[in-house]
């Protein structure tokens, strides 16, 4: 009818098939690949700043290490 090799046809089924589950996915890999890099980059700051603390409580002068409370 079309003159299409089932040889074809049977090739064009094995790509679709292969490749329709990204293409109308729901979009779940997506947002947990996103969520994974901001997750990565929040402990990457929380990091820093606590390396920023330790060197700026070593830092300060002994006699600031205490707080009075009046």
């Amino acid at each position: 009818m079309f003159d299409v090799h089932p040889t074809l046809v049977g090739g064009w089924k094995k790509q679709a098939l292969a490749g329709l589950p990204q293409v109308f996915g729901n979009g779940h890999d997506r947002l947990r690949q996103q969520a994974g890099h901001e997750k990565d980059e929040l402990y990457k700051q929380i990091g820093q700043l606590k390396l920023e603390l330790d060197f700026l409580k070593k830092s300060r002068p002994r006699h600031l290490n205490y707080v009075v409370y009046r």
